[in-house]
C-alpha cells in the first residue's frame, strides 16, 4: 500500500502540468458545483425567512407566502400524468440516461452517464388552498413542489409501460434507459407557498374551471416556467425553510469534499505532502 502511495505521489508530482490540471477537473466541478448550489439555496432560505406568512384573504401582488391546506377541485381529483393515480395537483417528468457530455475545458475521453430531461408534464388546473381567511386558486405550472408523494420509477420506453412499485421509489437499475419521476398534492395536505404574483384575476377563464372552483375564490398566478421563482412545499414555513437549509448543507459538504480533493492535490503537486 505503501509503495502504491508513494508511486502515485511521483506521478502527480512528475505529470505535465495539462495532466495535472484535468486531474484537478473532477473535485473543482465539485467544488463549483457545490459553491453555486449553496449558495442558491442560502437565498432562497433567507427570502423565506424575511417574508412573513400572509392570510390568504389578505393577499394582493408582490412577494408574499400563504400556509393552507389542500382542497380538492369541485370536480374531483385530477390523474397524476404518469402514475395516473387521483390527486390534487402534480408535477413529473421523464429523463433520459445518456452519456455524460464533455465539459469546458476537459480532454480526454469522458467517462459516466447522466439523466437528461426530455419531457415535462405539468397540471393544467390550479391548486385549491384554503385558510380560515378565504380560499385561493395556486396557479404554479411549470414549478416542481417538494412533498411526500412521489414516485420514482425506471424503465425502457419514453413513456412508463407500468405503474411504479408499491414502494414508490425502486432502486435505480444499472441498465435503465429512462427515469419516471412525479410528485403529487393530495387533499388534506398542509402547504406552503412562497413566491412573487405575477397578477390576480377574479374569474374563472373556462367553463371547466368554473364547474371546478367554489365562486368567489381568489387567483394567485406565478410566472410560468421560471425556476426557483416560486417554493411550493408540503407542510409549513419551518419546513420550507428546513428543506432548503438541509440541501445547503448538503451542498457544501460536496464543495467541501472538491475543496479538499484540490488543496490535496496542490500540496502533493509541490511537494508539501509526500
Amino acid at each position: 500500500m505503501d509503495q502504491q502511495l508513494e508511486r502515485m505521489v511521483e506521478f502527480i508530482q512528475r505529470v505535465p502540468l495539462g495532466v495535472f490540471l484535468f486531474l484537478c477537473l473532477m473535485p473543482g466541478v465539485f467544488l463549483l458545483t457545490g459553491v453555486v448550489q449553496a449558495r442558491r439555496e442560502w437565498k432562497r432560505s433567507k427570502a423565506i425567512f424575511d417574508v412573513k406568512v400572509s392570510s390568504i384573504g389578505d393577499v394582493a401582488r408582490g412577494l408574499v407566502a400563504i400556509e393552507g391546506r389542500v382542497e380538492e377541485l369541485l370536480t374531483g381529483p385530477v390523474s397524476g400524468a404518469l402514475t395516473g393515480k387521483p390527486c390534487c395537483w402534480y408535477s413529473a417528468k421523464v429523463e433520459k440516461r445518456e452519456r455524460r457530455r464533455k465539459t469546458k475545458g476537459e480532454t480526454g475521453p469522458v467517462k459516466g452517464w447522466t439523466w437528461r430531461l426530455k419531457e415535462e408534464f405539468y397540471c393544467d388546473m390550479p391548486l385549491l388552498v384554503t385558510d380560515r381567511t378565504a380560499t385561493c386558486a395556486v396557479w404554479a405550472a411549470g414549478v416542481e413542489a417538494m412533498t411526500a408523494h412521489r414516485s420514482i420509477w425506471y424503465g425502457e420506453t419514453p413513456k412508463p409501460m407500468e405503474g411504479p412499485p408499491e414502494d414508490e421509489v425502486q432502486e435505480e437499475p444499472s441498465d435503465a434507459k429512462f427515469r419516471y419521476v412525479e410528485e403529487r398534492l393530495l387533499a388534506g395536505d398542509e402547504v406552503y407557498a412562497f413566491g412573487e404574483i405575477t397578477r390576480e384575476v377574479d374569474y374563472a377563464d373556462t367553463k371547466e374551471l368554473r364547474a371546478a372552483l367554489p365562486p368567489g375564490v381568489k387567483h394567485l398566478v406565478w410566472p410560468f416556467s421560471q425556476p426557483g421563482r416560486l417554493v411550493l412545499s408540503q407542510g409549513s414555513r419551518s419546513d420550507a425553510m428546513g428543506a432548503a437549509t438541509m440541501v445547503m448543507k448538503q451542498s457544501l459538504s460536496v464543495a467541501g469534499i472538491g475543496a479538499a480533493g484540490v488543496v490535496g492535490l496542490l500540496l502533493v503537486r509541490f511537494g508539501v505532502i509526500g
